[in-house]
């Protein structure tokens, strides 16, 4: 247990220790962004040209992820595999 003990300190140390580098990023001036995930509006504006299309493919589901000026939507391709992706 100690072992473990002593990884999971170091895990925290190191988690607070990015949070902290992270916070001092993005407190500079047009990093407030910096690492975090793009808003809906950010992507809706990524369509403003024409439709954005990409695959999300698991051994779960797979589908295709529409982005459009008026959203985002998900089609279902349920016999869309990675093997297919790549051949």
């Amino acid at each position: 247990a100690g072992a473990g003990a002593g990884a999971a300190h170091e895990r925290h140390r190191l988690v607070a220790e990015l949070e902290e580098l992270l916070g001092h990023i993005r407190s500079r001036e047009g990093f407030a962004a910096f690492g975090l995930p793009p808003t809906i509006d950010d992507l809706l504006a990524e369509a403003a040209h024409g439709p954005v299309v990409t695959y999300n493919v698991s051994r779960y589901r797979s589908d295709a992820l529409l982005l459009t000026s008026e959203g985002i939507t998900a089609c279902p391709l349920p016999r869309l595999t990675e093997e297919a992706l790549y051949t």
